[in-house]
């Protein structure tokens, strides 16, 4: 078993948390290159030292194995913009954490930018950027139930759902799950938009319908 970190925005920080999100979806990178229905085996694939690639393998199997988020069973912790007490803001993060544990530093607690209350909180200092989280802030641990992977495009709406994706109808407060509906295509299209906010200027828009890596997952409970 393997731990590793992962980044989530506070909107999907608030999806986990909630129970909505139970799933995600990152780009293979760098992505297989497809010929003539098969596959030329990247550098990135063939070179894996501890799990090298056996070329009666399929595509997809090939990339489950080098997956960077895991394999069932491993654990992924999460990374979220982050801040502790005011008084602690020219701390870096690798002297935080006796601080923040100390009963002396009360202020200290850590908050969250994904916890609506925290915008108001006086005694919060700046935020911290979800990359420069340690391991130590983090208050989610996930553990990974499936790992598959997928052209982007192939994603369903209960997949959407699972994303940690809500819309509305027009005109009510319900929130919208429609199956394979044709309704479908509201709820797709607020994944789209969420999904090219991310990663179109990166080049992976939903457009181009790259290779991702789906990780399922469950919160583990402490």
């Amino acid at each position: 078993m393997k731990e590793r970190g992962i980044i989530f925005s506070g909107e999907m920080v608030q999806a986990v948390l909630e129970g909505h999100k139970t799933e995600t979806r990152r780009v293979v990178r760098p992505q297989p290159w497809l010929h003539c229905d098969t596959f030329i085996v990247p550098k990135w694939i063939w070179r894996k030292e501890n799990d090298p690639f056996d070329f009666t393998d399929n595509l997809v199997d090939a990339l489950i194995k080098c997956c960077p988020y895991g394999a069932i069973g491993d654990k992924l912790w999460v990374r979220e913009t982050w801040a502790v007490s005011r008084l602690l803001d020219d701390v870096p993060p690798r002297e935080l954490e006796f601080l923040t544990t100390n009963h002396d530093f009360p202020q200290g607690t850590i908050c969250y930018r994904a916890d609506s209350y925290n915008g108001t909180n006086p005694l919060r200092g700046k935020w911290r950027p979800s990359i420069h989280m340690p391991r130590w802030a983090s208050r989610l641990t996930l553990e990974v139930t499936d790992v598959r992977a997928e052209r982007l495009r192939d994603i369903t709406a209960e997949d959407i759902m699972a994303e940690g994706i809500r819309c509305k109808m027009p005109g009510t407060t319900a929130q919208l799950y429609t199956g394979d509906l044709p309704q479908d295509k509201s709820l797709r299209t607020a994944f789209v938009r969420l999904w090219d906010s991310l990663n179109k200027k990166r080049g992976f828009g939903y457009a181009t319908n790259p290779w991702v890596w789906v990780v399922e997952f469950e919160i583990l409970k402490s």
